[in-house]
């Protein structure tokens, strides 16, 4: 019996060993593995920003206080685009539609509806409601005394 049990265990030692030899390379291999990889081609860019939603340059939105800015209908290739913009800025909506036709430009349709605006940094900003009143809840209005 225990001649029985020391062949089982050389069989399965040398079945062991035989499994962890490495196999046999051929020079294909060897020569696969030392090539160099092919170099990778960037992919090209396909996108960008969304340029018919940028504010306009030119339409003058500086401010010292609340009171210098308004909402005011600045256009774009859609038609009405209300902004907010400095009491003084100047719109000029033929303007707006020859650019437009010139480029071959459209705008998204529609607009979101500003409550108010301010003056934030020397920039008039649109007043935007808050996005979770339980954490940014809205100024509260000032004190009388």
């Amino acid at each position: 019996m225990r001649y029985a049990i020391r062949c089982f265990l050389a069989a399965c030692l040398a079945a062991a060993v035989a499994a962890c030899t490495a196999p046999p390379t051929s020079a294909a291999t060897d020569e696969a593995q030392s090539a160099a990889p092919a170099p990778v081609k960037p992919r090209p860019t396909t996108g960008g920003p969304l340029p018919a939603e940028r504010a306009r340059a030119d339409i003058d939105r500086s401010c010292r206080t609340d009171a210098d800015c308004v909402v005011k209908d600045v256009r774009n290739c859609c038609g009405a685009m209300p902004s907010c913009v400095s009491v003084d800025a100047k719109i000029d909506p033929a303007k707006v539609q020859e650019d437009c036709q010139r480029g071959g430009s459209m705008a998204v349709c529609g607009f979101p509806a500003i409550e108010g605006c301010k003056c934030a940094r020397g920039h008039c900003v649109a007043i935007a409601p808050a996005i979770d009143p339980s954490i940014d809840p809205a100024p509260a209005p000032p004190v009388e005394e």
